[in-house]
Parts: C-alpha cells; structure tokens; sequence
C-alpha cells in the first residue's frame, strides 16, 4: 500500500522484479490506488515498487524494497548418528543430530522431557547448529525431539524419540536358601535361589560346570528367573554360577 497526493493523477504503476532485477508483474491503474496484491509469486526473493504519473507527465516512485517469499516449510530429521527410538544407553550424554532444509532460517530448538512428559531442558539457537550433546542425564527414561523455524514463521520438528538411561550393572545375589559354597548334597539334583535386582532386565542364565570346569548344563530364561533346580547329578564335585544381563547387554555375575 501506498500514500499518494497528487491533484492531476493520471496512473499509478506497480513493478515486481525478481531475484535477477527482472520484471515479473507489473500493474497500472488509471484511477488514485493506494493499495496492490499479487497473488502470483513463488518462493523467492523480489523488489518491488510504485510510480505515479500526473497529467503533466511529471512522475514520482517510491524506493525500492524488498521482500522474500517463503510458503515451504522447514525440512528436519534425525541423522544417522542419532539413537534410534526406544534406546537403551549406558552414559549419562547422548548426541542429537539433525539434517535440516529451510533457505530462510530463523531458529533451532532442542528439547529434552522427562518420564512424565515434563520439560526438563530446552537449547534455542539462532545459527544452525545440527548437532547438541546432552549431559548429566540419570538413569531414567527420557524423550526428546528438535523444532526449526523459518523467519515467516513456518515451523518443523521431528519425531519424539525415548531414550532409557541405564548405568547401573544388574545386581545378583544367592539367598539364604541356596546352599553355601563348597558344601555336600546327598541327592542327585539341588536348587539355586536368588535375589535380583534389575529395572530393565534382558535375561538370566544358569551354568553348571564339572570338577574339570567342563560346561555341564546352561538354562537361560528371558524373563527374571529367581530359583532353578539342577537335575540328574552323578556323583562329583560341581561348579555353578548365575549371571543377569540387562537391555544394554550389561551384566552380573554370582559365582
């Protein structure tokens, strides 16, 4: 839109021009128009003025200005080296990284939340950083996702992924029921008993070795197993052990 006095108008022009300065829309009104729309452009970058001319071919134009067209989203997404949903991990800092499009960046927001969906952290820059480490997380499950916004406004994120956090070993322990190292059993099988501790267990595996530390029986059970019972012992001296394993593939071991 424009203001414009003058007594004797015979037109009034707007001009559109490209990137390149070339005329892409012009517009003339034979009538006092303050005001124009185009409705044809692209995305892009155009200047873009308006002249008047009176009756005695005398002429005024405004200054030039110029104005980016921008109606294409962001374009964001985890790269490669991000972890991918539903990770288990065994350090306190993870790394975020993004491959982003947008000509027209504005921002980039990193966000971390807890368990709960609470807020915990959010990082705000305003030159691309594609890549962010996350530090001093505690064992726990966490969920985090990465916003860019163009300078129209347009907005993008990724996915939400979740992250559990685990750095703490599994802990395994005979009971009191499970008979003392180096005893003597009268019959040809006996129980194991346990006390697990474990938020994310995997799996749990028995062994059973000969006077030679030859493997003699394995039992492996993927859900918490706290007691098993080997059977159809000959006579002989016998070694077991028990090790718990958890989803990130560490592990302890009750010998």
């Amino acid at each position: 839109s424009t203001n414009t006095i003058e007594n004797n108008l015979q037109r009034t022009i707007y001009s559109i021009y490209n990137s390149t300065r070339e005329l892409v829309q012009r517009q003339e009104y034979s009538t006092l128009t303050n005001e124009f729309t185009s409705n044809v452009l692209n995305d892009g970058i155009y200047f873009y003025n308006a002249t008047v001319l009176d009756m005695s071919g005398f002429e005024s134009t405004t200054e030039t200005r110029t104005i980016t067209i921008d109606n294409t989203r962001p374009i964001i997404a985890f790269s490669s080296t991000t972890l991918n949903n539903a990770s288990f991990y065994d350090k306190e800092n993870i790394t975020v990284s993004v491959n982003v499009v947008e000509n027209n960046f504005d921002r980039i927001i990193y966000y971390l939340y807890g368990a709960s969906g609470n807020l915990i952290d959010s990082k705000v820059f305003t030159e691309l950083i594609r890549e962010v480490n996350v530090s001093d997380l505690i064992d726990g499950l966490f969920y985090y996702n990465v916003s860019v916004r163009d300078k129209v406004g347009n907005e993008a994120s990724t996915e939400t992924r979740s992250i559990i956090v685990d750095r703490t070993l599994p802990q395994v322990s005979y009971n009191s029921q499970t008979r003392q190292n180096n005893s003597y059993n009268g019959q040809n099988s006996f129980t194991v008993k346990l006390s697990i501790t474990e938020a994310n267990f995997a799996n749990i595996s028995y062994y059973l070795y000969d006077s030679l530390k030859n493997l003699n029986q394995t039992a492996e059970f993927s859900e918490p197993r706290n007691e098993f019972n080997f059977t159809n012992l000959n006579d002989g001296i016998y070694y077991y052990n028990v090790t718990v394993r958890d989803k990130i593939s560490q592990s302890s071991a009750e010998t």
